[in-house]
Formats: structure tokens, C-alpha cells, sequence
């Protein structure tokens, strides 16, 4: 087995790189619990590409001025072996700035319904 060092796989991919950095030495908990930590840092971004339903709620006006408005979109997604749902806060661009509201489900059915009621 050719063994690459972190060098050569950064060159080709540095997201690879960074997994072998962070998880090497690390039994599978340990390397979990540090991808539990990106994904809880990045959660509206993992909601939000990782969504299957959508429906536009309204506007909102941000405080901040280098933002502008934002539309609130509820969203229904599915990863990590669970559904999600919450209210994005999406600029012009489809970029998310926030997720407001989240809940996730193991249940379908309990996320279909929270998704419901967040639109109405």
C-alpha cells in the first residue's frame, strides 16, 4: 500500500488533508466528535444544501446594513440520518446567514408536520 504523506494530499485535496490531520491519532469517537463539531458550527449550511422542500415566508430586514434584506425560507432537509427543519435567512444570492427556528426529527412524519407549521 503506497502511503501519501500530507503534503502530497493537500495538494490534491486539501478538505482530505484536513480529515487526516484532525483524525489522525484518533480512535472513530474521537474523530466523530470533532466532525459533530464542524457540523454544529456550520449547521445552516448543512441544512440548507442538504434541503429537499422549501416555501418563502417572508422578508427579513437585517440589522446589519452590510447585509440588507434577507428572505425567510422554511426548509426540510435530511442528513446525518435525521430530518431537519427550520427558517433560513437567505440573502439575494441563495447564500444562508442564519437558521432560525431549527428542530430535527427521526421521524418523517414529525418533521413533515413541523415543516407545515412553520409555513402557515
Amino acid at each position: 500500500m503506497n502511503m501519501m504523506s500530507a503534503v502530497q494530499i493537500a495538494k490534491i485535496d486539501p478538505v482530505a488533508a484536513l480529515i487526516q490531520s484532525l483524525t489522525s491519532g484518533l480512535d472513530a469517537e474521537g474523530a466523530a466528535s470533532i466532525a459533530r463539531y464542524f457540523i454544529d458550527g456550520e449547521l445552516a449550511d448543512f441544512c440548507w444544501n442538504a434541503r429537499q422542500r422549501e416555501a418563502w415566508i417572508g422578508e427579513y430586514q437585517s440589522l446589519d446594513d452590510e447585509v440588507g434584506a434577507l428572505d425567510r425560507i422554511v426548509i426540510f432537509s435530511e442528513f446525518d440520518g435525521r430530518f431537519h427543519v427550520g427558517i433560513a435567512l437567505v440573502d439575494g444570492d441563495g447564500c444562508v446567514h442564519d437558521l432560525r427556528q431549527h428542530r430535527s426529527f427521526a421521524s418523517f412524519w414529525d418533521a413533515d408536520d413541523a415543516f407545515e407549521r412553520l409555513r402557515h
